[in-house]
């Protein structure tokens, strides 16, 4: 997290698929979760401004909250260790 000026700058972590395919992603803020949409143009600069972002207060004015999109590693795949335990059960 980091903050410029009255803006806020986190990092979310979302599915590498969506950056390719474009979806719906569910992220993690100081907000709350948030969920928004990634389209093209988004994937492509993985950076969504999010409005209406951060409430006014004292002296600093009304900032916008910045959401990088950072691809998560892909978790390992499942398929291959599973079609030979279904194998090895099948036989037995």
């Amino acid at each position: 997290m980091q903050v410029r000026g009255s803006d806020l700058w986190v990092t979310g972590r979302v599915a590498p698929f969506l950056l390719d395919d474009g979806g719906r992603a569910a992220v993690e803020t100081p907000l709350g979760v948030r969920t928004l949409w990634v389209s093209g143009r988004i994937a492509e600069r993985r950076l969504i401004r999010w409005r209406p972002g951060l409430p006014a207060r004292a002296d600093y004015p009304q900032g916008s909250l910045f959401i990088r999109l950072i691809p998560t590693p892909a978790p390992p795949k499942a398929g291959p260790r599973q079609l030979k335990r279904f194998a090895a059960a099948w036989a037995a």
